[in-house]
């Protein structure tokens, strides 16, 4: 039964931006095989998908009516493609057998990482497609997860200075002028990571009549999703980080108050480099909560940064980003793990006798489609796609982003449970 399938060497559930996609194709042929070429495709896909509303107009009886609409945004971040035997064009014999294939590739440094968000994903996919002139194609898929650390050694010096911001208003209450409040918020940075606990000061000047009751403090992060299929429009994923107030200031007074910024550790930061269709902001919001008949005076940082390695004053070369020896942990085997006695072949002679076709044992996933289409069963990853020519109905197969399906997909385990799952404290990335 001809079959191709995708055998990675170096994965243990996480690549890290920077690290290298090490694996193989491994294609069997029943006989002898006429192909254009044999090639492995690496993907970062972005997607988002809701239900929206648009008028249109009957002509049944000239109204104008509301109809329920899908609406997709769709962007591939990076393809590329590796042609490991033959070319696009013409064509070639290929032997009956057992043939590998080896592929390895450095991923960026600066990519998102993998997200599952309420109305879309960034997935990352590696194909394999054994083209075949005039028939159909023999190919396998494998859904791989990524992490980008935010590294702020690795970004502008002027995130870690101090910034100040300040705003002021005239109290008037029925007519009558009562003063000035200003409120002042002082950052020592406005770069900051999950766990991490940041001393910060809030004045307020009171001139007025009028009393400021309280002041809140709020920090809060918006992912904005949008579509562009049939027409641009957009979602907010709206998360109160922390909120907390604190006691007021009387008519003609000033008060000072030296503050803390406790960052939740468990915090999940998205990294959405060079994504056209997802953005997240962070805003530190103070406001200055006046009497009934004055409305509150905010003051907003709206430049603050979330990210995930700390700043150290020192900027780790290329060669040590992401540390291979830590992350992700070395299980030191394969990945999938060969199968005894299918790969590598024993020794003494290549085919061994009896060794093709392959016996009927399970494979570590399912290792791609045979000549009339039927599937395997999967036991690990995800399936591959069914023998048509149909790349719906194979993106389907592979309940990727755009395919209906009643079961959710599990989303990809955040920065901090990697490291979690690997024994090691956060934030420890980059090592010492």
């Amino acid at each position: 039964m001809s079959q191709c399938r995708i055998c990675l060497e170096n994965y243990s559930g996480t690549y890290y931006a920077g690290s290298e996609i090490r694996g193989r194709i491994e294609c069997y042929f029943d006989d002898e095989t006429t192909v254009r070429g044999i090639k492995i495709e690496i993907k970062c896909k972005e997607h988002n998908e809701w239900t929206g509303t648009e008028e249109y107009r009957d002509p049944t009886d000239n109204s104008t009516k509301t109809r329920h609409i899908t609406l997709t945004g769709d962007h591939d971040v990076f393809h590329i493609k590796q042609m490991l035997f033959g070319s696009e064009s013409g064509s070639r014999e290929v032997s009956r057998g057992h043939h590998v294939y080896p592929f390895s590739y450095h991923l960026p440094y600066d990519i998102p990482s993998s997200y599952h968000g309420p109305h879309g994903s960034i997935i990352y996919k590696i194909k394999a497609v054994v083209d075949r002139p005039m028939r159909t194609d023999y190919e396998d898929k494998f859904i791989f997860n990524v992490v980008s650390p935010i590294d702020f050694n690795r970004m502008s010096k002027d995130l870690q200075e101090t910034t100040s911001y300040s705003d002021d208003k005239t109290v008037c209450c029925w007519c009558c002028q009562g003063g000035v409040v200003t409120v002042e918020l002082e950052l020592p940075k406005i770069a900051f990571t999950p766990g991490e606990t940041i001393p910060f000061k809030v004045n307020i000047t009171n001139l007025s009549n009028t009393n400021v009751d309280n002041i809140k403090i709020k920090l809060r992060k918006t992912v904005t999703f949008r579509v562009t299929d049939p027409q641009s429009e957009t979602k907010v994923d709206v998360d109160d980080i922390l909120s907390f107030g604190e006691h007021g200031v009387g008519a003609h007074g000033e008060h000072t108050y030296n503050l803390t910024l406790a960052i939740p550790p468990g915090l999940e930061v998205p990294n959405f480099t060079k994504c056209n269709l997802f953005k997240v902001e962070y805003l530190l919001k103070v406001t200055a909560e006046m009497d009934s008949c004055t409305m509150d005076l905010d003051v907003e940082a709206w430049d603050i940064q979330l990210g995930h390695v700390q700043y150290t004053g020192t900027n780790p070369p290329p060669s040590a980003y992401p540390p291979t020896n830590s992350y992700p942990p070395s299980s030191g085997v394969a990945y999938p793990p060969p199968l005894a006695g299918v790969y590598p072949p024993p020794s003494g002679g290549y085919p061994p006798a009896g060794f093709y076709p392959p016996p009927a044992v399970p494979a570590p996933y399912s290792p791609g489609f045979a000549s009339n289409g039927q599937e395997k069963t999967a036991l690990m990853g995800p399936p591959s796609a069914p023998m048509d020519d149909n790349p719906k109905a194979r993106e389907a197969a592979m309940g990727g982003p755009s395919a209906p399906s009643n079961v959710p997909d599990a989303p990809p385990p955040t920065y901090s449970e990697v490291q979690q799952a690997s024994n090691l404290p956060y934030p420890a990335y980059p090592p010492k």
